[in-house]
This record gives structure tokens, sequence and C-alpha cells, in this order.
């Protein structure tokens, strides 16, 4: 005799078992109707010199980019209002995609589409900016084809400086040199001085030094030069000096007292001295000669940094 009920009919599959209550959508509606709405409202967003409540816990559920910025121990976390650099549609619009997951993007002008695109990027929307790249290749049209060109321009150029600030910089380089790899015909066509301009965007004194020697000097794109510079910047200045794209502080009180230790650990800031000596080792490896005269140059440069220090 079988156990099931004659009114329960038996469905396995994950996504609707008897008894599964979806109102997602109720949910969607409910939190949609917040969006631009003062009600229980706990910041305002200033863009474009307009005022724009907004939801901390709801954007910072939505993406990592607020997250930090909200929750994250930065100065707009205590702030009544937060200045974003945003056009003032689109970032309405990323809103309500924010408030309600929904977004037409047939019914946007042109222009608060490509807009779209880059904040996607700014504010750290993948998906998002998975969904808008995916339906602008599908209307691309000899009508609007310079106006797609000339944003991906755009956002091509300004990419290295909207990163979100918790990406590791080493991240950062090696995407770059991803990009590098893959675009070989533009680099042999563009010259030293244009690839150097998109090298400095860069932080190469955000990285350790082990990663420096280990993973940016082998890249052939970076002069010895840009790498002893960065090196040198990084030993002689403070950490909280240093060109951060975000840094978080255990108290505001604190950032002025911080050192280096903050952001380095006690071994990588002692063994400055012997990793610098190890890079001029083998950037001069095919001038220096053998045996004792290496040593002995080799104890000079090393006294050398050491009263450099």
């Amino acid at each position: 005799m079988s156990s099931q009920h004659p009114y329960m009919p038996v469905n396995n599959s994950p996504s609707n078992r008897v008894g599964d209550i979806e109102h997602i959508s109720h949910l969607s509606e409910h939190i949609g109707s917040l969006c631009l709405s003062s009600e229980y409202s706990d910041v305002t967003l200033v863009v474009e010199g307009q005022r724009i409540p907004a939801h901390k816990v709801i954007l910072a559920a939505s993406s990592d980019y607020f997250r930090a910025l909200l929750f994250g121990g930065m100065k707009e976390a205590s702030q009544a209002e937060v200045e974003l650099q945003a056009p003032l549609q689109a970032f309405k619009a990323l809103l309500r995609y924010v408030y309600s997951g929904h977004m037409g993007l047939s019914r946007l002008r042109e222009e608060t589409v490509l807009d779209m695109l880059g904040l996607a990027h700014q504010f750290n929307f993948p998906e998002l900016e998975t969904a808008i790249s995916d339906y602008l290749r599908q209307v691309l049209a000899l009508k609007n084809v310079c106006a797609v060109l000339d944003s991906a321009r755009k956002l091509y150029k300004d990419f290295l400086n909207v990163i979100p600030f918790f990406t590791p910089e080493v991240e950062i380089f090696k995407a770059v040199c991803s990009w590098f790899n893959a675009n070989q015909q533009w680099v042999n066509s563009a010259g030293q001085i244009k690839v150097e301009s998109i090298l400095k965007g860069v932080r190469l004194t955000l990285m350790s030094l082990e990663e420096l020697l280990t993973v940016v000097r082998p890249f052939s794109l970076v002069t010895p030069d840009m790498l002893l510079d960065a090196i040198q910047e990084k030993t002689q200045t403070k950490s909280t000096e240093l060109r951060h794209r975000g840094l978080l502080c255990r108290s505001c009180s604190n950032i002025e007292s911080q050192t280096m230790e903050d952001s380095f650990d006690s071994d990588e800031v002692s063994c400055d001295t012997s990793l610098l000596t190890q890079f001029t080792c083998i950037q001069n490896e095919d001038e220096e000669e053998a045996g004792e005269e290496e040593q002995e140059e080799d104890q000079e440069e090393e006294q050398e940094f050491e009263t450099y220090e």
C-alpha cells in the first residue's frame, strides 16, 4: 500500500518541494518600494548635487564596494551624507536594480546604458556588467558602434583607477599582464611610453618585496628603473603615506602614528636590504666578475643600501 497522500503529489525536485513557499516576487516588490524613498533611510547619497535617500544594509548586501564603504571602518560609515562620483540618471537606474533585481535596458536611453556599464564596473556588480556587455553586443549596429567604442575606450582608460580597493595589487598586476599578452599587436605598435602610462596605474608600492621580485620583475615590459623606483619609495615611505586604494585603521586617531609594521610584517621589513641587494646582483650579473670581486661588490652594495635606509 502506498504511503503517498492522494491530495499531496510527490515532487522531489530541489526547486519545488512539497511545502516550499516561494514569494520572492513579493519580497522584491516590498524592498523595491523603498527605492528613492526616505522611509527608514539611514544614509543620503549625493550624486551631481542631488540628495538621494538610501538604506545601508540594502546597498551593502548587494555589493562588496558598498559593504566596505559603509561598514568597513572608513569615514563614510559614520557620515549621514556620502558623495559619489556618478552620472545621476544612470545611478538612479542602478539603485532601482539594487532594490528590485530588475533592469529594463531596452527602455533606457543608449547613453544611460553605456553609463550603466561603467557604474556596474565602478561599484562592483560583475553580473550586471556581464549582462550589459551581452546586451550591447546584441544591439550593436552601425548607428551606435561609435558610441559603444568611445565608452569602451573610456572604461579601458579608467579601469585601473576604479578597481575596488579590496583587490590585492598583485592580482591587478596579473590582470594587466594578461591584457598585454592578449594584445601583443597593440603593445608592439603603441611604444614603450604608452605601455608605461598604463603600467603606472598599477601601484607597485602596495605589493610586497617578494611579489615585486618574483611576479613583477620577470614581466619584460616593466623596466628596471620602474621596479627600483617602486622599491625605493616602498622602503622610504610610511605605510599610511603610500597611495592606498583603501586603508582600514583601528581608529582615526592612530592614522598619523602608523608605521610600516602596520602593513608589512617584521620579517619582511628586516629583509629589505637583502632583497634589494639580491635584485641589484641579478640586474648586474652579466657585468659582475666571478669570485672575490663579486663578493666584494655585494658587500659594498649591502652597506650602501643599509646606509641609504
